[in-house]
């Protein structure tokens, strides 16, 4: 009960943002459950014949996001394995709990912080030869860190894929409550009216 753990994998992003996500993934979960990330376990796998110079840009963006959060990347494993076509990365973060999540009730009220659908429309933007260090305001981690110590937030949860709609329903699904929400109150980003998909659903 006083550490919390998340696990996820990143793949099909530059090879500048791999290490990037990969922290700020996990890191970002363990903090939604109010828990202040401490370790992580980092795996990095790529295709055969990668060259050198490719792992040392994955593994320098992932220690300098740990470094920056305090957080000690304390074992892990990195190899090439035929069959993989692209770099994968896999982060578990282990995090002191801070406070236990509180259940919602009705009346609660839900805050959505930032731009909605910014890290969809930076995706095919980059699909379509854009190159771009703009991922780095992709993480809600700061947000979350600073909102944690607030007695008025009974949980977090950050969005992205699923977009906003798939994290409201997984609040929804998780604590069995219903959520109204007016989506014409939401920040969304305006390039995302170009986007081939409703920004409501998704990354973001």
């Amino acid at each position: 009960g006083r550490t919390v753990v998340a696990h996820s994998p990143s793949i099909g992003v530059p090879l500048e943002a791999l290490g990037f996500f990969a922290f700020h993934y996990a890191a970002s979960n363990v903090a939604c459950r109010f828990g202040k990330p401490t370790h992580m376990v980092a795996g990095i796998y790529l295709p055969l014949g990668t060259p050198e110079e490719h792992l040392r840009v994955i593994a320098e963006s992932l220690g300098a996001e740990a470094r920056r959060y305090g957080v000690r990347v304390c074992a892990g494993q990195t190899a090439t394995y035929y069959g993989l076509e692209i770099p994968l990365v896999t982060a578990t973060c282990f995090g002191e709990a801070l406070r236990p999540i509180v259940e919602p009730e009705p009346g609660d009220a839900v805050a959505v912080i930032g731009e909605v659908g910014g890290e969809a429309v930076w995706l095919r933007e980059v699909s379509q030869g854009a190159e771009s260090d703009g991922y780095r305001r992709f993480t809600p981690l700061p947000s979350i860190l600073a909102l944690q110590g607030c007695p008025y937030i009974r949980l977090l949860h950050d969005v992205s894929e699923g977009g906003v709609m798939g994290g409201l329903y997984e609040v929804q699904d998780a604590h069995e409550v219903k959520i109204s929400i007016n989506s014409k109150t939401l920040n969304i980003i305006k390039e995302a009216a170009e986007l081939d998909e409703d920004p409501l659903r998704a990354p973001s």
